[in-house]
């Protein structure tokens, strides 16, 4: 049996939609929100999609049980807003004739509530075609009646298109109409990538402004998508117009958002900070989101949580998305690249990120060439599944924007707050280090919230390599002082027990002792704050 949500994300007062597969006999579904049961709904044999009433903005968890007595869970998320919890996705093949019922099939499953378009345009000063079909400029064949079937497609799910344009550059049939408005360098070669593939002008000059907004306004009209992802390339950061002024791109692209906002108001956009550049002016921007690209020297789990820490203190508000490219799994087993990303994973998430990863089709990207992607075999589709699901569910707890870490001042060190215990040979750490397990304490309007991420089998912290099977650990304790948390203490993980269940504990004088499930790849474990006296 499986049970599916009919739509990515559902709107504030809509009413919800299950969609169940595989069903014996009569259903009955339950949605529960953290460890509370919000509903339960039954249906008679046959039943194919389950309506229930609308519900508060918030993350869910979903199980379904038939008269057999299976079960399936899934989880479903209720926003205001898309952006707040954006689980990005991506699409990049168009060829004549192809259905979009994958990536329907694939949003719906991964709650993909954003997908990004990537080189679905004719070229890239001229977005949309004159026909229906036409050639990228890598010359592979593309159908407008494919793209807008999946914009299409994506809106009756509540999914947004995203279609994907490069803030300034051009390709090399455009270069004459646009040199003037080019950047060079200091020997006078303008910036341009594989010889004249594209070429790079100014973001911030008039015309091209002009021009840009114009194109995509008509994508919007003529295509269908909701909104944007405006890439870039992280570089050049300075360059010279051809008056020889100097561009300083940290200025220059605020400047061009500010003009698509102006221009172009109903489209939702998010601009790509390639390298964490310029994210440091790009945030104030009036742009949706906050989306960074993710390359070296950025190598190491610990680089990914920084780029997110820092991103959430300039706009706590939004979300983080991290392109972390994961392209270990086109080089080793699944099982090696599934330990990998399960790491990645919850570096991103209990961080309060997100991760583009997933799209079309079940693949995974290894690759910024989309179209270079790797096809998910059965053990990634489940991980990816279980792990999107748990997302969801614990939206509230992992995406709040008011969350705080308080690691260090609460474990480790001199800090006497939350002591853990653990079996011979385990070390716990506070920092990413390999061979130990990784230790964040963040502080939620629902309680404290500690992760633990096992890196004990790990011999290195880089994100994008191959990772060791994760052993599970049993036997670790958590002792926190009775004035700072209350009981009773729960835990969930998603691989091994999604359900976020109650934990055995003891007393200890001024310390409650928490015996903690074993801990698999990633463990989160929920302590509420006491707001009265204990005794």
């Amino acid at each position: 049996m499986e049970v599916i949500p009919v739509k990515a994300t559902f709107a504030l007062g809509e009413p919800l939609g299950v969609r169940i597969e595989g069903a014996q006999g009569a259903v009955t579904v339950e949605l529960w929100h953290l460890d509370q049961l919000v509903t339960s709904v039954s249906a008679e044999a046959g039943t194919s999609e389950v309506a229930v009433d609308a519900l508060p903005e918030a993350g869910y968890g979903l199980r379904a049980y038939d008269s057999e007595g299976a079960m399936a869970t899934s989880a479903l998320d209720v926003l205001r807003n898309p952006f707040e919890r954006p689980r990005y996705g991506f699409v990049a093949e168009f060829p004549s004739g192809k259905d979009a019922a994958a990536l329907v099939d694939v949003a719906q499953r991964l709650h993909l509530n954003m997908v990004q378009f990537y080189d679905w345009a004719h070229r890239y000063a001229q977005l949309v075609p004159e026909g229906d079909e036409y050639v990228d400029p890598l010359g592979r064949p593309l159908s407008l009646t494919t793209v807008r079937a999946m914009t299409a497609a994506l809106a009756e799910i509540g999914s947004l298109s995203m279609g994907y344009a490069a803030v300034y550059a051009v390709g090399g049939v455009d270069w004459d109409d646009w040199k003037h408005a080019g950047l060079f360098k200091a020997d006078g070669e303008p910036h341009r990538f594989t010889d004249d593939l594209l070429l790079v002008v100014d973001p911030s000059n008039e015309q091209w402004m002009k021009h840009f907004t114009g194109d995509l306004q008509q994508s919007m009209d003529e295509v269908g998508f909701t909104g944007f992802h405006l890439d870039s390339y992280g570089w050049p950061k300075r360059a010279f117009r051809a008056d020889g002024s100097v561009c300083d791109l940290n200025a220059a692209f605020p400047e061009l958002l500010e003009r698509i906002r102006s221009e172009v108001p109903s489209s939702r956009f998010l601009f790509n900070n390639v390298n964490d550049f310029p994210t440091w002016t790009t945030t104030s921007a009036p742009q949706d989101g906050t989306y960074i690209e993710v390359w070296a020297p950025h190598t190491t789990l610990g680089h990914l949580g920084g780029l997110i820490d820092r991103a959430r203190a300039m706009r706590p508000e939004r979300t983080p998305i991290l392109a972390a490219y994961l392209s270990v799994y086109g080089t080793a087993p699944s099982a090696v690249a599934d330990a990998a990303a399960r790491l990645v994973m919850a570096t991103i998430f209990s961080h309060g990120g997100t991760h583009l990863l997933n799209g079309e089709d079940d693949t995974v990207l290894i690759d910024p060439y989309y179209p270079k992607n790797h096809q998910a075999g059965a053990s990634t589709r489940d991980l990816m599944r279980d792990w999107y699901d748990f997302l969801v569910r614990y939206g509230d707890l992992l995406l709040s924007p008011t969350a705080v870490d308080v690691t260090r001042s609460y474990t480790g060190g001199i800090n006497e707050d939350l002591v853990f215990e653990t079996p011979p040979g385990v070390r716990i750490s506070t920092d990413p280090e390999a061979g130990t397990v990784w230790v964040r304490v963040v502080r939620t309007r629902l309680g404290l919230v500690v992760h633990l991420i096992n890196l004990t089998d790990q011999q290195t912290v880089d994100w994008d390599a191959a990772k060791n099977p994760i052993t599970t650990i049993s036997g670790v304790r958590l002792r926190a002082l009775k004035t700072l948390s209350t009981l009773p203490a729960r835990a969930a993980d998603p691989d091994r027990s999604a359900d976020l269940s109650q934990v055995p504990t003891s007393a200890d004088g001024l310390y409650d002792v928490i015996e903690l499930p074993p801990v698999g790849a990633w463990s989160m474990v929920v302590l509420p704050e006491p707001t009265t006296w204990p005794g």
